[in-house]
């Protein structure tokens, strides 16, 4: 009896483990399974209105790959799928145990994931990346359950989103961070994060906590114009080979003279869109065109990216910064130009730090 009551707990043991056997790695198999990213150092004025964002990342691209999908014997083959979607779990509890990371009176950390925002612990999104799953008992793949057709022993796709931290409250007096990394991405599988020792799934980690700046003033800046519309009017086929099709507009940060504020602050700008890229500085029209916009100073804008914009000196009177830029239409290479109006949305996000 005490024979097979051993017998049972080993066999338990293995089909349990077999729930775990998902894997996914940064770009290929066998690459990271985590990822640290440090935040850059930022300032948060004495103004800030609480419930804000005080500081968000450029866009971040990240392949994942994810393969070894393994079918829980410990269900019947009515109760367990052949077939699981992996998951995209937003700061989840396994991996942030300080209380001052979950429960940060001052401070939320958050993600932006297909364009919205999560900031609330153990949140879990459907990537719908599918692995059809192995018969732990003979290693074999019975069915094509993601596709229907071909079996889809790994799967390779790319996800795009945005670190934020969003403010609570500004403290009272000055102080100082001492908090471990934030993990605030991870990728696994249905049954949630992986917690045994050689697990790998796929996680970001931020850390760099220690450069978040209070300032002991207020800031105010405005961009100038608050909106404005880059007309290229009617064009030909033939000026457009000729490069000629261009139009010049400006944007301004303006600082508050009555804020006050006696510390230097930096502020980076970043044109946000949502629509299609075709690379990193040209934004497809989808009529045959693409767009890039080019900083007279600067050069080339990178879409989605904060880049240098101003310095406010304490002791300037200086209170409005003023960029010049080109925007401008090209060919998109092996498109076909469709007539007619078109247009696209633009927005300008700020930082300050």
């Amino acid at each position: 009896m005490k024979k097979i009551y051993f017998a049972v707990i080993a066999l338990l043991s293995l089909f349990s483990s077999s729930a775990w056997a998902l894997d996914c790695y940064k770009d290929s198999k066998g690459g990271a399974n985590v990822v640290n990213t440090t935040l850059p150092w930022f300032t948060v004025p004495a103004n800030a209105p609480a419930g804000q964002k005080i500081w968000e990342s450029g866009d971040l691209l990240v392949t994942v790959y994810c393969d070894n999908a393994s079918r829980d014997h410990t269900k019947s083959v009515q109760q367990d799928p052949w077939s699981e979607n992996i998951h995209a779990y937003i700061l989840d509890s396994f991996h942030n145990t300080d209380s001052l990371i979950t429960n940060n009176p001052y401070l939320a950390f958050g993600v932006t994931y297909n364009g919205v925002d999560y900031d609330i612990p153990d949140i879990k999104i459907d990537t719908g990346a599918c692995l059809d799953k192995m018969d732990d008992f003979d290693k074999s793949y019975k069915h094509a359950a993601c596709n229907g057709s071909t079996i889809q022993r790994n799967v390779t796709f790319t996800v795009r989103f945005r670190l934020y931290v969003k403010l609570k409250t500004v403290p009272k007096e000055k102080i100082e961070f001492t908090f471990p990394a934030v993990t605030v991405l991870a990728f696994d599988g249905t049954g949630g994060i992986n917690r045994l020792s050689d697990a790998k799934n796929l996680h970001y980690n931020v850390d760099g906590l220690a450069n978040i700046h209070f300032l002991d003033c207020s800031v105010n800046i405005r961009i100038y114009p608050d909106n404005q519309i880059v007309n290229f009017g009617q064009f030909t086929e033939n000026a457009l080979d000729a490069g000629e099709i261009k139009s010049p507009f400006s944007i301004s940060t303006v600082k508050d003279e009555s804020a006050g504020c006696s510390e230097q602050f930096d502020v980076t700008t970043s044109f946000y869109t949502t629509d299609t890229l075709y690379d990193d500085t040209h934004l497809d029209m989808e009529n045959g065109l693409l767009m890039r916009l080019i900083d007279k100073k600067e050069g080339n804008v990178t879409y989605n990216q904060y880049l240098p914009f101003a310095t406010y000196l304490p002791d300037s009177t200086v209170t409005t910064m003023t960029h010049q830029y080109t925007a401008e239409l090209t060919r998109k290479p092996g498109g076909v130009l469709r007539m007619g109006p078109f247009s696209k949305d633009i927005i300008v996000k700020i930082n300050y730090q």
